[in-house]
């Protein structure tokens, strides 16, 4: 296979300036269509992983992914940044959001309600005010562990880093996985290994650690997108536990909440056209 040399050709890559750093990017304008889609992936900030999902969503809709460069180093120069390129296509999108994406979606649609039209968070959770401490303590639990991945990364050789992440997402969904689709989630895996670098893995922990300087979210910032927020929670997905979950449900108005799209934390991943058929479904209803 060869998925990823096609897509980049089809797809290349753009890149603009923006406050003194090339943002690179991707965009696919279609003009058949007045919405648009912005990926935000998660805690890797690989965005070509979302390969499937750019193309298959490219059909229907104008489509934006980039990777977090590291050359914005904390959250709010990241959503600064992505708020400008936004605002400088003319952008007001859908904001779709895995894990620390999802995160990212919300602090934007926070501060910059003018670029953002929805919101589909996928399993993923929320910095609300109003979270429980039985919420609070995964998330301060996960933040934790955090800092003693980033002793790791920076402490072993990263060959040896990158073939432990691989295989732990290899076991993670080999037994859910047919062998086509062990083919192609092999085929992801090996453009993570090739991809990433020591000096990105640590600019992304350090990023995932920084979202605790964001825990301020309440109801009210949402209120505008009523209507226009689907969750996907998948029910077999334990990365945040089931009071962060309720917590992110609290927090959006009265959102459209799936479970039943299973596979894990990467269930987006294995169950790409259940996955955009859902997508579709909740923005032309939304609009």
């Amino acid at each position: 296979m060869h998925t990823f040399e096609k897509f980049k050709k089809k797809y290349p890559i753009q890149k603009q300036t923006i406050c003194g750093s090339s943002f690179p990017y991707r965009y696919h304008k279609n003009d058949n269509s007045d919405k648009t889609i912005v990926l935000l992936t998660g805690g890797i900030g690989l965005s070509d992983l979302l390969v499937f999902h750019f193309e298959k969503l490219a059909e229907s809709y104008s489509v934006l992914s980039f990777d977090y460069p590291i050359s914005y180093p904390a959250i709010q120069q990241l959503i600064d940044a992505i708020a400008y390129l936004l605002k400088s296509h003319g952008i007001k999108a859908f904001l779709i959001g895995q894990s620390l994406g999802g995160f990212i979606a919300q602090i934007l649609a926070k501060q910059y309600p003018d670029v953002v039209d929805g919101m589909i968070l996928s399993n993923t959770g929320t910095l609300s005010v109003n979270m429980d401490e039985q919420g609070k303590q995964c998330l301060n639990d996960m933040m934790k562990q955090m800092n003693k991945s980033l002793l790791m990364i920076k402490m072993l050789p990263f060959g040896i880093v990158k073939k432990s992440i691989k295989r732990a997402v290899l076991k993670k969904v080999s037994q859910q996985l047919d062998v086509q689709e062990q083919a192609i989630m092999s085929e992801i895996c090996d453009e993570m290994v090739q991809t990433l670098t020591k000096d990105y893995e640590i600019h992304m922990t350090l990023l995932m650690t920084d979202l605790q300087n964001y825990w301020d979210m309440e109801s009210n910032h949402f209120e505008q997108y009523k209507g226009k927020v689907l969750l996907i929670l998948s029910d077999d997905d334990f990365t945040f536990n089931d009071n962060v979950k309720q917590a992110l449900i609290n927090v959006m108005p009265n959102p459209q909440v799936i479970t039943d799209i299973r596979g894990g934390h990467l269930a987006l991943l294995l169950k790409v056209d259940k996955y955009i058929a859902v997508i579709k479904s909740f923005i032309d209803r939304a609009t």
